[in-house]
Parts: structure tokens; sequence; C-alpha cells
């Protein structure tokens, strides 16, 4: 990613730009449930990172520059974090993510780091207490590497201790729980 691309993801952020289909940050959060179901090509653009997407070549990504700006513009920094309640919104009134494996897990990962990345690292980790809380009263659906995922990309950006990938279930589980409960 050149420097005018990380300059058009902050420019959409602040209100100013647009992604690759004409849809501003305003657009963005005006989303239907329905459209944001059935959309993954806005989530770069709406929750940037540091590194570039796996699954997209095209997707763009922050430099540490960027991230910088961004964190530092106010403007920014609260559409950011309406997209997210938007998100959370959305999250809170779908339960067909709330499955064993399902590709808005993906997107909810990126969502986490994005947060803790250029908001706050207690706002990442509250949407994080919210995605985990869906997944304990609802019987606990989501597989065990999802949660794994979205514990990482929170501590990852915040530099934390990663946990380690072979959890048993019933460990991560009971984390979720402990971690829950702490946070009621």
């Amino acid at each position: 990613m050149n420097d005018n691309d990380t300059g058009a993801l902050h420019a959409f952020l602040a209100g100013h730009g647009t992604d690759p289909n004409g849809r501003s940050i305003e657009d963005v959060i005006a989303l239907t449930d329905a459209e944001i179901a059935s959309s993954g090509d806005f989530d770069a653009w709406a929750f940037p990172l540091l590194a570039p997407c796996p699954l997209d070549d095209e997707a763009p990504f922050l430099d540490e520059n960027a991230a910088i700006a961004i964190r530092a513009d106010e403007v920014a920094r609260d559409n950011h974090a309406r997209v997210a309640a938007r998100m959370r919104s959305f999250y809170r009134d779908n339960d067909h993510w709330l499955t064993e494996e399902h590709y808005e897990h993906v997107r909810i990962r990126r969502i986490i780091g994005s947060i803790s990345l250029l908001e706050s690292s207690d706002a990442g980790w509250a949407f994080h207490r919210f995605v985990l809380a869906r997944t304990v009263t609802s019987g606990n659906p989501v597989g065990s590497d999802a949660l794994v995922e979205w514990n990482q990309a929170h501590r990852l950006i915040a530099n934390g201790p990663a946990p380690k990938p072979s959890l048993l279930r019933s460990g991560v589980i009971g984390a979720v729980r402990r971690l829950v409960g702490a946070a009621a």
C-alpha cells in the first residue's frame, strides 16, 4: 500500500473520502443488517489494520504513521467508534454467526484488532467481551479456534501475551466465562 492509500483510509474514516465502491463512512454506518451480512468489501476500510489481509490482496492496510494520524484525529476516531457501534448492533440483533465456524468470525477478529489499534485497548476489550458474552449466552456455539483468534487479535495489538493455540475448548470456554463474569 502506498502513501495515497493510507491517506485514503484516513480520509474515509474522517468523513472526507469514499471506499472503492463510492461509499462514505456514513453510507457504511447506514447499511442494513442484510447488506452487512452479504458484504465483506467494506471491512478493510471501516476496520483497517497494520497488516495486509491474507484473503484480499487489494484490501487497504495502514502503516504506523497513518495509524498514529487516525488516532490523533478526533473525527476519524469518533467515526470509527460509530461504525464499531453499528457492528455491535448487527451482532446483537443477528444469530447467524453463532456457529462453530462462520466467515463473521474473521470480521470480528478484524474489528477487535482495529478498535484496539485506532481507539483504545479498553474499547477493543469491550467489543471482545461483548462478542464473548453473546457466545456464552447462546450456548457456546462458536468454535475454540475463533475464540482464540479473537483473543489474539486484541492481545497482539496491545502487545500482550498470546494464548497457546493448543487450548482445549473447555479451557477456552471457562476462560470466557471468567472474563465475562469479571466484566459484569
